[in-house]
């Protein structure tokens, strides 16, 4: 959960599990990942991610914490996956699925 309210995907952790590419540039803080045909480029601390070259804004921004790059749930969305979250208890973690339609 990120401190700006939402939750983020672990976007190389993701990429592998739909074997998507994934790309890091430690320079530009920048990742590269490709799943069926759509490109999609994310840059640490940006809401707004490249999707095939064209601007979508997430709403959140892209972090990276502890080494982990996350991203806010739409990126399942911009990839056509259906994503579904419950918090726990505490409402300090969430428990995500993701159904590949």
């Amino acid at each position: 959960i990120t401190e700006e309210g939402g939750f983020a995907l672990p976007v190389e952790d993701l990429c592998r599990a739909l074997g998507a590419s994934y790309e890091w540039d430690e320079d530009s803080q920048t990742a590269a990942c490709t799943y069926r045909d759509t490109a999609i480029v994310l840059t640490v601390g940006s809401s707004t991610v490249l999707v095939n070259g064209e601007p979508v804004d997430l709403d959140e921004p892209v972090v990276l914490r502890d080494g982990i790059l996350g991203v806010s749930w739409k990126l399942s969305e911009l990839w056509g996956l259906d994503t579904t979250a419950a918090y726990n208890e505490a409402r300090t973690e969430r428990i995500c699925w993701v159904v590949i339609p």
